[in-house]
C-alpha cells in the first residue's frame, strides 16, 4: 500500500511540475484518493499547489511548496513556510462551512472577532458585546495560543473559529497570552447573534448619529441602507461612521456601502492582478444615497474592507477620518472550493485606494490622530494607562489620596498575586486595588473628537442647536 502511495505521489508531482495544470494534478490525485488517509489528503495538497501555481498573485515554487508540505505534514504549514502571507489559508470541510456561516448572522460559539497579526499569531480583534467571551474577560489584542489544548501555530482563522464553535452549553478552553501573562479561560458556548450595523442618536447632540459597522457580511448592505434611511427620516444632520475593530469581510459589501455615500460611477479601489493588470472597481447603482456630512472613526484593528470604504471616502473628501492608523491590509483573497469539500483562500490580487494609494502594511493615516492610551502596550505587555471605575484610594509613601471615578492613571507596574497596580496620578505614585480599575477609557476621546469635527461641517444654526 505504501509503495503504491509513493508511486502515485511521484506521478502527480511530476505532472504538476511539467504542466502546472490543476486539472491534471486533480485528476491523478483523485485516482489515488482512497490511499491518502490523512485528514489533509494528498489530493487536497496537490490541488492547493496547482491553484497557487496558476492563481496566486506572485510566482511560487512548486518544489518549495512540496518540500514544505513534506516537512510540516500539513497544508497550513506548507503555506506558512513558503509564503509571507497570513491571508492565504487552507480550510477543511468543517472550517469552510464555518467560513460561510461567518458571512451570515448567528451561530453557537463564544463571540470573538479573530485575525492574524504580523507574526501570523492568532489574535483577538475584538470580543462581541454581550457574548460569553466578553463576559469572561477576553480582550482585544489577546494572543490565542491554544484552543482545547491544540496549538494555533499554522492554524487559519477559519480553523480556529471552527474549534471555538459548538453546541450550546458546551465549553471551550483557551490559553491566552497577554503580554508576559499566560491565562486560561474556560468559556461556555451560547447563541451568538452578530448584528453588522447598529446606530443611535447622540444623547447630547440632537441630530447627530453614531453608526457602527462591525463587519462586512451579507447582511451589512440591507442593514446599512435601513439605518441610513431611518436616520434621514428622523431628520438626521450628520453621521459618525464607526469602523473601529471592523476586521473587514466581503469586498462587494464594502463597495455597495461606499455607493450609499458617494453615488454612482465613483472609484472605490484599484485592483492589480498577477499580470500587473489594473482594474478599477466603481460604486454601483443603489436606490438610496445620503448626502449628510460624515466623519469616519478607525483604529489599528480596522482592516481590509473597512479600509477600502475609509480610503474611498477620504480620497473623495467625502468624510474626515478620526482615530489611529488602520491595520494595513491591501490584498484581495479568492475562495477556491476543493474536491474534498474544503477550500483554500488565495491572495489573487492587490488593491490600492480610489486615489491609487498602496496601504498594505502601511494603513490609512487619519486626518485627526487621536491615540487612546489604553490601546498602547509597553514592552512588558502592560497597558500604558488605566482609569478608575469608581472613587478609590491611592496608597503612596506619605499616606493616601482620593482618586475620583473616571480618573486616568499612568501604569508603572502590576502585582498579579496581590491584584493591585502601581500607578501615577498627578504628582502621586503608589498602589491601587485592581477591583477599582477598568481597561478602557470612560470617555471615548476618539468619538468626542469625531463629534467636534462633524459639528464643524454643519451650518451655523445647527452647530448652535446641537
Amino acid at each position: 500500500m505504501r509503495q503504491r502511495w509513493r508511486v502515485a505521489f511521484i506521478i502527480v508531482f511530476a505532472a504538476l511540475l511539467v504542466l502546472g495544470a490543476s486539472s491534471i494534478a486533480l485528476k491523478v490525485a483523485r485516482a489515488d484518493s482512497q490511499t491518502a488517509q490523512p485528514a489533509e489528503s494528498l489530493a487536497d495538497a496537490l490541488q492547493v499547489i496547482a491553484l497557487l501555481k496558476t492563481q496566486y498573485v506572485d510566482p511560487v515554487s512548486s518544489v518549495d511548496l512540496m518540500r514544505n508540505y513534506l516537512s510540516t505534514g500539513t497544508i497550513g504549514g506548507m503555506l506558512s513556510k513558503t509564503l509571507d502571507d497570513p491571508y492565504t489559508r487552507y480550510m477543511d470541510k468543517a472550517a469552510f462551512a464555518d467560513m460561510k456561516i461567518n458571512t451570515r448572522g448567528s451561530f453557537f460559539g463564544i463571540g470573538l472577532y479573530i485575525g492574524l497579526d504580523e507574526n501570523e499569531r492568532l489574535i483577538v480583534v475584538a470580543p462581541i458585546d454581550g457574548t460569553p467571551a466578553k463576559r469572561a474577560g477576553i480582550q482585544s489584542g489577546d494572543h490565542i495560543a491554544e484552543i482545547d489544548g491544540k496549538s494555533t501555530r499554522f492554524m487559519s482563522t477559519d480553523q480556529a473559529a471552527s474549534l471555538m464553535r459548538g453546541p450550546k452549553g458546551t465549553t471551550v478552553t483557551l490559553l491566552i497570552e497577554r503580554g508576559t501573562e499566560k491565562l486560561t479561560f474556560t468559556i461556555e458556548r451560547d447563541e451568538i447573534n452578530v448584528p453588522s450595523v447598529s446606530w443611535q442618536e447622540l444623547e447630547e447632540h440632537p441630530g447627530l448619529y453614531h453608526l457602527e459597522v462591525s463587519t462586512f457580511s451579507e447582511e451589512t448592505v440591507p442593514q446599512l441602507e435601513k439605518a441610513l434611511r431611518e436616520i434621514q427620516a428622523k431628520g438626521g444632520e450628520g453621521i459618525i461612521l464607526d469602523l473601529r475593530y471592523n476586521p473587514g469581510g466581503l469586498l462587494d459589501s464594502a463597495i455597495t456601502a461606499a455607493s450609499f455615500f458617494l453615488g454612482r460611477d465613483h472609484n472605490v479601489l484599484q485592483i492589480i492582478d498577477r499580470q500587473q493588470g489594473r482594474e478599477v472597481k466603481k460604486t454601483v447603482p443603489t436606490s438610496f444615497r445620503t448626502e449628510l456630512p460624515v466623519v469616519v472613526l478607525v483604529n489599528k484593528y480596522s482592516a481590509s474592507a473597512s479600509e477600502i470604504l475609509t480610503g474611498a471616502l477620504k480620497d473623495y473628501n467625502r468624510a474626515k477620518v478620526v482615530g489611529t492608523k488602520t491595520f494595513g491590509k491591501g490584498l484581495v483573497q479568492t475562495i477556491f472550493p476543493l474536491a474534498s469539500g474544503g477550500a483554500v483562500s488565495l491572495t489573487t490580487q492587490r488593491y490600492l485606494t480610489a486615489a491609487g494609494v498602496d496601504i498594505h502594511k502601511q494603513g490609512i493615516e487619519p486626518d485627526y490622530l487621536v491615540p487612546i492610551l489604553e490601546e498602547e502596550v509597553r514592552e512588558d505587555g502592560l497597558p500604558v494607562a488605566l482609569w478608575t471605575r469608581e472613587e478609590a484610594e491611592l496608597k503612596y509613601e506619605g499616606g493616601t489620596v482620593k482618586v475620583p471615578a473616571g480618573s486616568q492613571l499612568e501604569v508603572l507596574e502590576r502585582n498579579q498575586e496581590e491584584k493591585r497596580w502601581q500607578v501615577k496620578y498627578k504628582e502621586y505614585t503608589g498602589w491601587i486595588e485592581e477591583e477599582h480599575l477598568q481597561r478602557f477609557n470612560p470617555v471615548d476621546l476618539q468619538l468626542e473628537k469625531a463629534i467636534e469635527v462633524l459639528k464643524a461641517q454643519l451650518p451655523a444654526q445647527l452647530k448652535k442647536a446641537s
